[in-house]
């Protein structure tokens, strides 16, 4: 029979041995920062075998990978759908891009990994990246007491181009040369088969990519903030025709704060500018300078050159590129310091009264990725640019008049965008750092069509009683869109039936409306529209004034069959 003292040990004894396992845990975390803070032993081993660990799980990873989604957008002209699709990837990090080969996708990952992608498969093709000197970088790294971000060193863009009987693929990428201790911006180049059905019919090692262009000069490791500031090399690409490429090229951070020397107003460096590189000759020469990461570049049907720049706190910008143009990084920008001071480098405050301005900037930032032109995916559309944005987790939509961006439309997506691309298909496609491809295309089932269908079609309405609900629809759609995904002005209707009171995204919600924890039952939402105050006392939302019972019944059916969807619809009318 148990000691009837024995619990009183064990739950006395339960408590010590908690606290011992905290202490021990918050030794191990603090052991693990001072050793990967201070790269002290054994912070070399524990990389290598970090190192092998992921070599490992790469040989075991799937040539073929297929996590696909669906959902929509909102958009101002017209909604969007997608499809998205998860991609298998080796290492931490962000970056990469897409490039169209013929009717193929082509996806570069930021370790260099190549994929074919369509919206049901992800597809490991059998070309291998030239090599970039990661694995040579870490090991020198581990022996130097400088900061590292290895998750920032990486390959920034693909670029497919075809010219005559030409055809073939440029990489740019951070390249690590060992033998120097040194980094460069390279592009490389692999030739293609003049015919070929698919990318994946081609087969290329290391080996076979020409270096096309290394950047000049190769960068030292730098004593301040991070050695190697990877996420700053834009490295874009764009073909320019008759075997010229244009190369974004970042300023890795040397300017004149985070690195002793002022890079992008040197006519002696290649950072910091925007390059026309000779594919064929192996030469390059820059057309502008005064750039800090320029993240974007397209070159648009009638020869114009765009980019996107991201710039520090504040100042994301379009340029408008011209040739001998100085667009005045780190001497002038709208952005400041991260610790919202001055520019340590700014000649003038928050202005650019010296330099080339830019065409259109963003305060505060959104951390501008790339951008592409659109035609052929909606009339409405065509010839407008897309800008993709990290921090924003949005496209932005751009419409120009005479070089001059008459508008931005905002197009939230929700996840950190680090590539869109329009496809020979005319899809427009996202490449996003939660390592998903995501293809766009227009929703011909937008909310305003499935009323539509549910007044023409569905209903008993008679002529006049109808006219009275497409009155009231009219009214709510003065603020509110009848999309579940649209909450911007005011919440989205689509979705709220069956949801809890004040639950959507939007922000402008009163305190009445975020604190009553019921549901939008049928007769909530009916008696909501005749009275508000009744349902949620308090609320700031006015009465509708719709005072005739059968419409009020009519629009709450309207939501609960935009809510519930066309499985719904389809019992009610069986």
């Amino acid at each position: 029979m148990r000691n009837p003292g024995s619990r009183r040990r064990l739950v006395s004894r339960t408590p010590i041995r908690i606290c011992l396992l905290v202490l021990l845990l918050a030794a191990t975390v603090s052991a693990t920062f001072v050793i990967t803070k201070h790269r002290i032993f054994p912070y070399a081993y524990l990389n290598r075998a970090e190192l092998g660990m992921r070599s490992m799980l790469s040989a075991m990873l799937p040539s073929r990978y297929d996590s696909s989604s669906s959902g929509r957008f909102a958009s101002n002209l017209f909604d969007l759908s997608y499809a998205s699709i998860d991609v298998p990837v080796e290492r931490v990090g962000a970056g990469g891009g897409l490039t169209s080969v013929e009717n193929d996708l082509l996806l570069l990952t930021h370790e260099g990994g190549m994929y074919l992608v369509d919206a049901d498969n992800v597809t490991r093709t059998a070309i291998s990246a030239p090599p970039n000197g990661f694995e040579q970088y870490v090991e020198f790294a581990n022996q130097t007491t400088f900061e590292h971000r290895f998750d920032f060193f990486r390959y920034n863009d693909i670029l497919y181009y075809a010219e005559g009987d030409e055809k073939g693929l440029l990489i740019s990428l951070t390249e690590w040369l060992d033998e120097s201790k040194c980094y460069v911006t390279t592009v490389a180049q692999l030739g293609l088969p003049t015919t070929f059905n698919s990318i994946l019919e081609v087969a290329a090692t290391m080996d076979d990519w020409r270096i096309v262009y290394r950047t000049h000069p190769c960068l030292p490791l730098k004593a301040r903030f991070r050695a190697i500031e990877g996420h700053m090399a834009g490295g874009r690409l764009a073909y320019y025709g008759d075997s010229h490429a244009i190369l974004s090229s970042g300023d890795y951070s040397w300017d004149g704060f985070y690195a002793p020397e002022i890079v992008a107003q040197s006519d002696n460096t290649d950072y910091g500018k925007i390059l026309d590189i000779d594919i064929d000759a192996g030469t390059a020469r820059a057309i502008s300078k005064g750039h800090r990461n320029p993240q974007g570049i397209y070159v648009s049907p009638d020869g114009a050159i765009w980019s996107t720049e991201q710039g520090p706190r504040g100042g994301d910008e379009l340029n408008r590129i011209v040739e001998g143009g100085n667009f005045g990084w780190p001497l002038e920008t709208y952005g400041t310091a991260y610790n919202k001071s001055p520019h340590p480098t700014a000649q003038h405050y928050g202005r650019h009264t010296q330099f080339l301005p830019p065409t259109y900037a963003w305060v505060p930032s959104v951390g501008l990725s790339n951008l592409t032109g659109v035609n052929g995916f909606h009339p409405s559309w065509d010839g407008d640019l897309l800008a993709a944005s990290l921090a924003g987790g949005s496209l932005f939509r751009l419409r120009l008049t005479d070089d001059r961006v008459v508008l931005a439309e905002p197009i939230r997506v929700g996840e950190r965008i680090r590539y869109v691309h329009q496809h020979t298909d005319g899809r427009i496609v996202l490449w996003t750092d939660s390592h998903k491809i995501l293809f766009l295309s227009i929703d011909t089932r937008a909310p305003r069509s499935v009323i539509d269908d549910i007044l023409n079609i569905e209903s008993d309405l008679k002529a006049d009683e109808r006219a009275a609900v497409v009155s009231a629809i009219d009214q709510c759609s003065e603020c509110h869109s009848f999309d579940a995904i649209d909450h911007e002005r005011a919440p989205g209707l689509g979705s709220v039936f069956g949801q809890r009171i004040g639950s959507t995204d939007y922000r402008g919600y009163s305190g009445a409306m975020t604190n009553v924890a019921e549901t939008w039952s049928e007769a909530r939402l009916i008696r909501f529209l005749e009275d508000p105050q009744a349902v949620v006392p308090g609320t700031s939302m006015p009465s509708p004034a719709i005072d005739d019972e059968r419409v009020r019944v009519e629009l709450v059916a309207i939501l609960k069959a935009l809510a519930l969807g066309e499985e719904f619809r389809a019992a009610e009318r069986e």
